[in-house]
C-alpha cells in the first residue's frame, strides 16, 4: 500500500498493489478532500507496471475501504493466490461493488468530517505550493 496526500508520482502511488493519490471534489459549494485508487501496481525484475485508477474516496472513508478490499480478496483469492495477482485479476466492476456505499457523496449524505483533511479540523482548503517531496 502506498499513499500520497498529493497527485505526484513521488509517493509511487501508481506502482502499488494498492496506491492513493490525493485530490478533492465538490459537494455544493464546498470541498471534500479525495484519494484516487490505483490496483494491481508493481515493480519486479521484469520492470514496473502501473496499477489501474479504479474509483475515488473520500478521505475518511479509506480506511474502510482498505478493509472491505482486504476482506474482499481473502473471501475470492483462489487457493494460493496473493493480493497483488488477486488485485491484478479483480475487475473494476466487482471492485467499485465492494465498496460503491463509500464512494457515494452528496450534499444530503456528507458529514461534517468529510470536508476536512485526516488530522485537521478546519474546512479542507485546495492550495498550490510545493509538493510533500519538495518540503
Amino acid at each position: 500500500i502506498k499513499i500520497s496526500g498529493c497527485p505526484n508520482s513521488c509517493g509511487q502511488h501508481h506502482v502499488a498493489g494498492l496506491g492513493f493519490h490525493g485530490g478533492m471534489r465538490r459537494v455544493g459549494k464546498r470541498i471534500v478532500p479525495e484519494y484516487t485508487l490505483h490496483l494491481g501496481g508493481g515493480v519486479d525484475r521484469t520492470g514496473a507496471v502501473f496499477g489501474r485508477q479504479v474509483l475515488k474516496i473520500p478521505v475518511h472513508r479509506v480506511g474502510d475501504t482498505v478493509l472491505r478490499l482486504l476482506e474482499h480478496y481473502l473471501e475470492r483469492r483462489t487457493e494460493g493466490e496473493n493480493a497483488l495477482s488477486f488485485f491484478r485479476r479483480a475487475t473494476d466492476e466487482e471492485i467499485k461493488r465492494v465498496v460503491a456505499d463509500l464512494t457515494r457523496i452528496d450534499e444530503a449524505t456528507a458529514r461534517p468530517e468529510d470536508f476536512t483533511d485526516l488530522g485537521d479540523a478546519k474546512q479542507f482548503e485546495v492550495r498550490t505550493g510545493d509538493g510533500e517531496c519538495a518540503a
